[in-house]
């Protein structure tokens, strides 16, 4: 997958003012690509992997998914061996002030309004709210577009107020920066993407946007959200897993290409992160792709 993602334009018919699109194909192709309109996807029968930002999962039934503007996102499907086998979505892509800015300001939106800023990151919802929200989705299928504008802001209440969601990408992905902090968090992330399978230090990183290693540090932290190596690990693990899922290549041996020259450290800093073992790992996608033929 190309690192650039391409601008794709979303096209709303004259006499509505968002795009809604169930679509029902052999298997989904979304390459890596990018909008400025808000997202909401839900996978009502397919497997894949889905790419959101610098995260990289696998999807199935009921994954409901809702994306800020502007952050990049792709969708591949495994093509199932059955030969009436389809995968099915609904999605729904509005501009975030398509019925005016001031709508967000009025204090009956505030949560919605948060629930938008959120999603700058990406946000899975699971549980209880993936079905009832998957349930509403489907409705709207069969409704006029006035019913269908009731229904999307209903379910933006729904999920403002879901206990049962998690962020996506990263922080250090799509940070609200200044413009000078854009470049300095670009010009860091670029040497971390550069150097991933070898000697990534932090006297390097801070020279890399001139500053001391102590002056990065602070700065990193408070920028990011989390210190310069957490983001490395996850910057590492998050190839690894890529690597663990296509290639045939051995733990170790992916382990070492992705800059981890002590296998003890590798496994305790995947299982930080994943809750298992990098083989049970592989295991568990090799398994869901399986189920899915």
């Amino acid at each position: 997958m190309a690192e650039k993602a391409d601008f794709e334009p979303i096209v709303v018919a004259p006499d509505q003012s968002f795009a809604f699109q169930e679509s029902r194909l052999p298997a989904f192709y979304s390459p890596w690509h990018f909008h400025p309109e808000v997202e909401l996807t839900f996978i009502e029968r397919g497997i894949g992997r889905r790419f959101v930002g610098d995260n990289m999962e696998e999807y199935g039934p009921g994954d409901l998914v809702l994306l800020g503007g502007d952050l990049p996102h792709a969708w591949f499907s495994e093509t199932p061996g059955r030969s009436r086998a389809y995968s099915r979505c609904i999605v729904v892509q509005f501009d975030p002030d398509f019925l005016g800015s001031a709508i967000w300001k009025v204090p009956e939106m505030e949560s919605v309004s948060q629930l938008l800023l959120r999603a700058g990151r990406g946000l899975k919802f699971e549980g209880r709210v993936s079905e009832k929200v998957g349930e509403r989705l489907e409705s709207m299928t069969s409704e006029s577009p006035s019913e269908r504008l009731l229904s999307l802001l209903g379910i933006l209440v729904v999920l403002s107020s879901a206990s049962e969601v998690r962020p996506l990408s990263s922080s250090g992905f799509v940070p609200q920066l200044d413009g000078h902090s854009v470049d300095r968090i670009n010009s860091i992330c670029e040497y971390v993407r550069g150097n991933i399978g070898g000697e990534i230090t932090l006297v390097a990183a801070a020279k890399t946007v001139g500053m001391s290693p102590s002056a990065f540090c602070r700065y990193f932290t408070k920028v990011m959200g989390k210190s310069f190596i957490r983001f490395v690990n996850e910057m590492r693990i998050g190839q690894v897993c890529r690597d663990l899922q296509e290639t045939d290549s051995s733990v170790s041996e992916i382990a070492y290409n992705n800059g981890y020259a002590s296998l003890a450290n590798f496994n305790r800093q995947f299982k930080k992160i994943h809750g298992m073992s990098p083989k049970a790992y592989r295991n568990m996608h090799a398994s869901a792709l399986l189920s899915g033929r």
